[in-house]
């Protein structure tokens, strides 16, 4: 049994998201190195965004097992689910997506990038579990 391949559209867009999206933390991360009190708090705020959304990115790669779909419903569902969040608040004047949380997003997509797709996992299973 063989994975299919991905369209190469999909490669190149999910390679541009994993790029950005993993790349971009690491040099904020580096930025910070030079003032311990900064940098603290840019790995408190890393940590809680990514707990807030770990769960929600687990689901959405079972409910979207391939990476083209993903790479559609995951950004629009993770700005959903902020300007819901955001239109909770008090001082709710329309949405206006802060460029950092833009960033959040595509690391957010990118870590779903990194759940391989379902028929990679079937197959993997299969060729570990299968008896000839």
């Amino acid at each position: 049994m063989s994975v299919t391949s991905l369209d190469p559209w999909v490669a190149k867009v999910r390679m541009g998201i994993l790029l950005l999206g993993l790349a971009w933390p690491a040099v904020v991360f580096n930025m910070g190195l030079a003032d311990a009190d900064k940098f603290t708090w840019m790995a408190i705020g890393a940590s809680f965004m990514a707990t807030i959304f770990a769960v929600p990115l687990l689901a959405l790669a079972f409910v979207f097992p391939t990476y083209k779909s993903r790479i559609i419903a995951v950004p629009l569902l993770l700005a959903l689910v902020f300007w819901w969040l955001e239109s909770g608040s008090s001082t709710y004047n329309g949405l206006s997506l802060p460029p950092q949380m833009g960033l959040w997003i595509v690391s957010l997509t990118a870590l779903a990038m990194l759940i391989p797709e379902f028929s990679s996992v079937k197959a993997f299973y299969r060729s570990v579990f299968h008896r000839k």
